[in-house]
């Protein structure tokens, strides 16, 4: 009778194991492998001008930064000035697809933000567009998060992020 009932505590013990859910990890970084912007503002409006002085089509590339979480820049994780794509055609987009995925830690508090600029031989170079809100790093804290992040741009410009996540 005894050894019954040892094998039916164990028994209960296996089916109780089995039972368990097992929870998805969260991830601890996103790594960001591909920016891309389509739709981009043809016109500065800001300006009333065209986006080269030169009459020719903007010289487009990306910042990503973190936030002070003000909204204000904070340490820019990539700044792409170096490598901008002359000439895009207005309402046209750029991609940006990277060799070392950019790291954004997720472990953090502060959320981070895109940009797109008009890169300018002299002067200044030009803000396009940004997101409409910045990027809230704690939702991507959360188990199964997305591998494409769309996101809508103030003057109408749709960017998409192609991460994944480590663990």
């Amino acid at each position: 009778m005894f050894l019954g009932l040892l094998f039916a505590a164990i028994g209960l013990q296996s089916c109780s194991k089995e039972n368990e859910e097992v929870e998805d990890p969260i991830p601890t970084a996103m790594l960001i492998n591909k920016v891309s912007v389509s739709n981009t503002p043809s016109y500065n409006y800001y300006e009333n001008r065209d986006w080269d002085t030169n009459f020719s089509d903007a010289d487009m590339y990306f910042l990503l930064a973190y936030t002070d979480g003000n909204g204000n820049i904070g340490t820019v994780i990539y700044n792409g000035a170096n490598d901008y794509v002359e000439d895009v055609a207005p309402g046209g987009g750029i991609t940006l697809t990277l060799n070392n995925p950019l790291r954004i830690d997720l472990n953090g508090s502060l959320d981070f933000a895109i940009g797109l600029f008009d890169y300018d031989d002299f002067g200044e170079d030009e803000l396009m567009d940004t997101p409409v809100d910045l990027i809230d790093i704690s939702s991507y804290k959360v188990a199964n998060p997305p591998s494409t992040i769309n996101i809508e741009g103030t003057d109408g410009s749709r960017f998409q992020l192609e991460v994944e996540y480590s663990y």
